[in-house]
C-alpha cells in the first residue's frame, strides 16, 4: 500500500487552525466561527518576489501569513518606494479593504516564499455578522493600528534619525528576533536599500547610524545580518520615542 501523498492544505491546516486560535482578531471568537472561516478558505503557496496586489486594486480576500514573509510598501508618483513593514507568520493583511469594500491601501508582495491562508471577503463578512466577538475584535485591532500610525507619524517628524533607527531595530527584534550566543539576531533578511526604504532615508545616512550603534557595542553586523548585543543600550537610543511598536498587522 502506497503512502498517501500529503497536499499543501493538509500540511498547513493544523498551523492555520492554531494561528486562528492564537492571534487577533480571531483569538476570542467561538470555535465554530474559526472552523467556518477555515472551511470557506484556501491555503496557497507563493514564490518569493511575487506581486500579490497593488495599491487601489480591488481586495476580495483577507490574508493570514502561515509561513514566510510579505513585504508591505507604497510607491510615490516619482517612483520612490517606502517599505511599511514585513509581515511574519501569524500576521494579517487586508482587514480594512475587506471590511469597507474599497481598494488596497498598500502594494503587497512575497518577500520570501510564503504560504498564506486566503479568506474570501464573503466568508469573513458572514463570520462578522454571526459572531459579535469577531466584530469587536476587528474594531479594537483597527483602533490599536490607528494609534500606532499616529505615533509613527510623530516619531518620523520629531525624532533624530538615530532614534528612528533604534526604534525600528526594536520593532524588528520584537517580531523577527531569535536568541543567539551574542544576543538577539534579526532573522529577516534585508538589504541595506530595503532597510533604508523602511525609514525613507538614503543608504548612506542609514550606514552612518548603524556604524555608530555598532561602534558603541549596541549591535553587531556580519554578512548582512544584524544582531542586537545590548538591549538596554538600544532602548536608551530610542528612548525619545514614546510609542510602542505596532503588532505588525497591516490593513
Amino acid at each position: 500500500m502506497t503512502k498517501k501523498e500529503i497536499t499543501l492544505p493538509d500540511a498547513y491546516l493544523p498551523l492555520a487552525r492554531r494561528l486562528l486560535q492564537q492571534t487577533e482578531p480571531t483569538l476570542r471568537v467561538s470555535a465554530a466561527t474559526r472552523e467556518a472561516l477555515l472551511a470557506g478558505s484556501s491555503i496557497e503557496r507563493h514564490p518569493a518576489g511575487k506581486t500579490l496586489s497593488r495599491r487601489a486594486d480591488p481586495v476580495h480576500e483577507l490574508l493570514l501569513v502561515l509561513d514566510g514573509n510579505l513585504e508591505v510598501s507604497m510607491q510615490g508618483s516619482d517612483g520612490r518606494r517606502s517599505i511599511c513593514w514585513y509581515l511574519a507568520p501569524g500576521q494579517w493583511m487586508g482587514l480594512i479593504p475587506v471590511i469597507d469594500g474599497r481598494g488596497a491601501i498598500h502594494d503587497l508582495r512575497s518577500h520570501t516564499e510564503s504560504v498564506l491562508l486566503h479568506i474570501p471577503r464573503a466568508t469573513f463578512s458572514q463570520a462578522l455578522q454571526a459572531d459579535h466577538c469577531l466584530a469587536l475584535a476587528c474594531l479594537n485591532l483597527l483602533c490599536e493600528r490607528s494609534r500606532s500610525l499616529y505615533d509613527n507619524m510623530a516619531a518620523e517628524s520629531l525624532l533624530p534619525l538615530r532614534a528612528r533607527v533604534a526604534r525600528l531595530l526594536l520593532m524588528l527584534v520584537d517580531q523577527h528576533g531569535r536568541d543567539c550566543q551574542s544576543g538577539i539576531e534579526i532573522t529577516l533578511k534585508l538589504s541595506q536599500d530595503e532597510f533604508a526604504d523602511m525609514l525613507g532615508v538614503t543608504r548612506q545616512s542609514l550606514n552612518r547610524e548603524l556604524k555608530a550603534l555598532e561602534k558603541h557595542g549596541v549591535i553587531s553586523i556580519a554578512y548582512s545580518r544584524i544582531t542586537l548585543c545590548d538591549l538596554p543600550g538600544l532602548q536608551r537610543a530610542a528612548e525619545t520615542a514614546s510609542s510602542k511598536p505596532p503588532r505588525g498587522n497591516c490593513d
